[in-house]
């Protein structure tokens, strides 16, 4: 659904919104998008999120190591 006050979807709004975190694994980002999107439209949205990183460690998108 577009909101009259700008072009992108509850979604790709959301997932602009999550995606700059430093340090979130994947699968938590993708979580905190699902989250907002069902917040923001009254409940009526759910999007569906599958989880095929199970077997692997946290991947991050942007991941900051500090140094040593």
């Amino acid at each position: 659904i577009l909101s009259e006050s700008n072009r992108e979807s509850l979604f790709t709004k959301h997932l602009l919104q999550n995606i700059v975190q430093e340090n979130v694994p994947i699968a938590e980002m993708f979580q905190h998008v699902s989250d907002g999107v069902y917040r923001e439209s009254n409940r009526k949205q759910r999007p569906l999120s599958m989880n095929g990183l199970r077997a692997h460690s946290q991947v991050s998108l942007n991941e900051v190591v500090k140094g040593t």
